[in-house]
Parts: structure tokens; sequence; C-alpha cells
């Protein structure tokens, strides 16, 4: 024997770098799990807003006249509609050249969450159906602007993100 002992275990710098590397490791973990629930939350409040505007849009739609619905009139028990809301500005241009606007804007609350909104519509086309009856295509166009920061919003202003939505009746 030559007096040496054997010794089993690990050194203190490998053990240092087993431990950076976990930390690490758990660190992008955490990271990636408050990223992920941002995210929901973000695409939780987007869809609620696709939900308020897609309730108001087909209840427009199936109305006979796009000039005399009230959108106050579609109020229930998840969803109010305040006429006397101030709605996003219509873009100019982009599309929107012969839309007509359907009053000033409205204030939408569907459990909790609040948006508002502007009216739109447009007759596309005229066309002969196969018995020769003219018939048209009128496009129902809602844009919405909401926070998708979850804050409650009292105020158009007070909006960061938008969201169009656009339905078509043959009449």
């Amino acid at each position: 024997m030559d007096g040496r002992r054997v010794q089993n275990g690990f050194t203190m710098i490998e053990a240092m770098v087993a431990i950076t590397i976990m930390a690490i490791v758990a660190v992008g973990a955490v990271a990636y799990r408050s990223t992920a629930a941002l995210d929901t939350h973000k695409a939780t409040i987007q869809a609620n807003a696709g939900r308020a505007g897609l309730y108001v849009l087909e209840s427009w739609r199936a109305s006979d006249d796009p000039n005399i619905f009230n959108p106050a009139l579609v109020s229930g028990t998840d969803i109010t509609v305040d006429a006397n809301g101030t709605g996003p500005n219509m873009p100019g241009g982009n599309g929107y050249d012969g839309f007509t606007q359907l009053d000033n804007g409205y204030k939408i609350t569907l459990n909790g969450f609040t948006c508002f909104a502007t009216l739109c519509w447009k007759d596309q086309r005229v066309f002969l159906d196969n018995k020769g009856r003219q018939r048209r295509l009128r496009a129902y166009h809602i844009i919405l602007d909401y926070d998708n920061r979850g804050t409650d919003v009292s105020s158009e202003d007070e909006t960061n993100k938008s969201i169009s939505l656009t339905t078509y009746k043959y009449y």
C-alpha cells in the first residue's frame, strides 16, 4: 500500500456546478410558467371581447333594419349594453369607405368584462337570385376596444387593444 485512501463523493466544484445548473433550470421553468399564465389571461380577455362582440353582432344581424337596431335591447343577465358609451373611431379608408355608423358607440359589459364598441354596416352588392329576385349582401361590422391588462376601464381612452368582427346577411 502506498498510504492513499480512496474517497467516494463529489468535490466542492462539482457540487457547485450541479447547483448552478439546477438553479438555471428552475428559473427557466418559473419564467415559462409565469409567461404562460400571463398569455392565458390575455387570451381569456380577448375571448371575452370576441364573445361580447359576437353577441351584439349576431343580434344586430337578426334584426330587420340595421338603422333602427338598438343594442341596449340585447342586454340580459350576463351582458349589458349602454348606448351612452363612446366607441372607437371608424378608421378612414382601409375598406371602411361606404360603411354607415350606427350611433356614436356603446359600452358593453359581459360578466364584469368591459369593452367599447362601434357598429357599422354596408350593402356590399346587389344581385339577382336564381328566381330573378333582387337580393343584397349586407356586411355588419363591429369594432371593439378593450384593455388586455385585466384592469377595469371606465372610458374608451383607457383601452389598449382592438378587435374587429364582420358577419354577412342576404336579404
